[in-house]
C-alpha cells in the first residue's frame, strides 16, 4: 500500500528508472524512491523539471502530484484516469444517481462534518458551542435544505478562533488552505481510483470545477485539518508565514488516526474507505451504507 508523501522544495530534476523516482540535485548523489511507495508528490519549487516518463509512471501507480503557486500553496493536481478495473460500471451508476439519493448522501456528509466540528470544539474547550453544534447536526435533513451547515459554521469558527475571519490574510488561513488542498488531493485520488469521475458531484456542481465530487467528500475531513491548525498555532498572537516545518506537520496529518466503519484508520486510508462505501451505495442505491470518518480514541 502506498504511504509516502514527498515534498520537493529545492531545485532538482525528477525522472524514473526501474520503477523508481530518481531525484537529482547539483553536486549531490541521486536519491531513489520506489514509486509504488508513493501516495503523493508535492512540488513547491518552480525550479524543478520532470520527465514525461515519470509522470506516466506516477499516474499508473495512482500517485497524486501537487503543483504550487508563488505562495507555495497547492493550486493544481495531476490525477490518474480510469485506473479502476470496473471504471465504466462505476461511472454508469454515478451518472444515474437520483436526486433523492444525492440528497440523502449529502445529509450524511453534513451531519458527519458538523459532529466532527463539535468534537473539535470539545477538544478546544468550547463546551457551550459543542452542545449547540450537536443539536444542529441532529437537525440536518435530506439535502440540508435548512442550510444547517452554514448555521454551524458561524458558531464553529467563533468558538475555535477568537477574532478570526475565514479567508483573511494570516498564517492560520494559509495553513487551513494548505491543509485542505492536501486533503482534497487525497480524496480526489481515492475517488478516481474507485472509478468515479471527480467532476460529477453530489452537491457541488460548478461547471468549471474538475473536482466537484472531491469537494463533497472532503467535508467531514475538514475538521481534522482545523484541529491540527488550532493546535499548531493556538499560542501565536500574530502568526507569520508558514515555515517548511509547518507544512511538513500539516502533510503528516494524512497519517493521523480516525474512526471509520468499525475500526481505526489513517485519514489517507479513510479516504479509500469512503470511496469504496460510496461505490457500494451507488450499486445498491441505498445511502445508509456510506462510511464517513469520526474521531478516533487511538
Amino acid at each position: 500500500m502506498s504511504w509516502k508523501t514527498i515534498i520537493i522544495s529545492n531545485p532538482c530534476r525528477l525522472s524514473s528508472r526501474n520503477n523508481n523516482l530518481i531525484l537529482q540535485r547539483k553536486d549531490q548523489e541521486d536519491v531513489q524512491i520506489p514509486i509504488s511507495d508513493l501516495a503523493s508528490l508535492i512540488i513547491e519549487t518552480t525550479q524543478c523539471t520532470l520527465t514525461s516518463s515519470l509522470l506516466t509512471k506516477l499516474s499508473s501507480e495512482s500517485v497524486v502530484v501537487y503543483v504550487c503557486d508563488e505562495t507555495h500553496t497547492p493550486n493544481g493536481l495531476l490525477m490518474p484516469f480510469g485506473t479502476h478495473s470496473r471504471h465504466s460500471k462505476t461511472v454508469r451508476y454515478q451518472v444515474a444517481w437520483s436526486e433523492p439519493f444525492k440528497k440523502r448522501i449529502w445529509q450524511s456528509i453534513i451531519k458527519a462534518k458538523i459532529y466532527n466540528q463539535a468534537k473539535v470544539l470539545e477538544l478546544a474547550g468550547a463546551d457551550k458551542s459543542t452542545m449547540q453544534l450537536r443539536a444542529i447536526a441532529s437537525a440536518v435533513t435530506s439535502g440540508d435544505v435548512g442550510n444547517r451547515e452554514a448555521q454551524a459554521a458561524c458558531i464553529y469558527w467563533k468558538g475555535l478562533f477568537e477574532d478570526f475571519v475565514r479567508g483573511g490574510l494570516c498564517k492560520r488561513n494559509s495553513a487551513l488552505n494548505y491543509g485542505y488542498a492536501i486533503m482534497r488531493g487525497a480524496v480526489a485520488r481515492s475517488i478516481s481510483a474507485s472509478g468515479f469521475i471527480p467532476a460529477l458531484g453530489i452537491f457541488h456542481d460548478n461547471q468549471l470545477n474538475a473536482f466537484n465530487l472531491a469537494d463533497d467528500i472532503i467535508e467531514p475531513f475538514r475538521p481534522f485539518v482545523d484541529m491540527l491548525i488550532w493546535d499548531l498555532f493556538k499560542e501565536e498572537k500574530e502568526p507569520d508565514m508558514l515555515t517548511k516545518d509547518d507544512k511538513t506537520e500539516i502533510v503528516s496529518l494524512l497519517y493521523s488516526w480516525c474512526f471509520i466503519g468499525d475500526r481505526n484508520e489513517t485519514l489517507i486510508n479513510a479516504c479509500e474507505v469512503v470511496s469504496s462505501s460510496l461505490m457500494s451505495c451507488s450499486f445498491t442505491k441505498e445511502a445508509k451504507g456510506l462510511l464517513l470518518p469520526s474521531w478516533s480514541e487511538k
